[in-house]
């Protein structure tokens, strides 16, 4: 992946990103899930369908494909402030939409961290498990992906 600089993304607790140590404003709470769809996508692409899905679910109005493109056009400008670069920091494909910027997640390293105090125990070493599962537990900010509803966030 091209770099825009370091990238660090929270969802266990409130949606929040940050690039080279200052939080970017993600907007409002649909923008934020649709955010939170693409950063916890896998790595994979997500059709437009998909992305109102999980916003709206069969709720959704009839301007939501509209909605998601502006939310996408402005997802990208906070990602990178060079529009010379913005299409390639949320990639849009025939499979859909895939986040192209690279960073740190709480979530991973939650998950990380788990599988490392996992294999303490099991190798006998308990103050060892213990204090790992501890930090895991510290990078909880509150129920994942406060503040935001949708068909995704209560999948999530």
């Amino acid at each position: 992946m091209e770099s825009f600089g370091q990238f660090r993304f929270a969802v266990l607790g409130n949606a929040r990103a940050w690039r080279d140590g200052v939080e970017l404003d993600l907007g409002p709470a649909r923008q934020r899930c649709v955010f939170a769809v693409l950063l916890l996508g896998g790595g994979r692409a997500v059709t437009r369908t998909q992305l109102i899905d999980a916003v709206w679910g069969d709720a959704a109005p009839r301007t939501a494909p509209a909605a998601v493109h502006v939310y996408i056009s402005r997802l990208r400008r906070v990602l990178t402030q060079d529009p010379a670069v913005a299409r390639r920091a949320l990639v849009h494909s025939r499979a859909g939409y895939l986040l192209g910027v690279d960073g740190v997640s709480d979530a991973g390293a939650f998950g990380a961290l788990v599988a490392t105090a996992r294999q303490a125990r099991s190798r006998g070493d308990l103050s060892g498990a213990v204090a790992t599962f501890a930090d895991a537990l510290q990078l909880w900010g509150g129920p994942p992906l406060s503040g935001l509803s949708g068909p995704f966030v209560e999948v999530e």
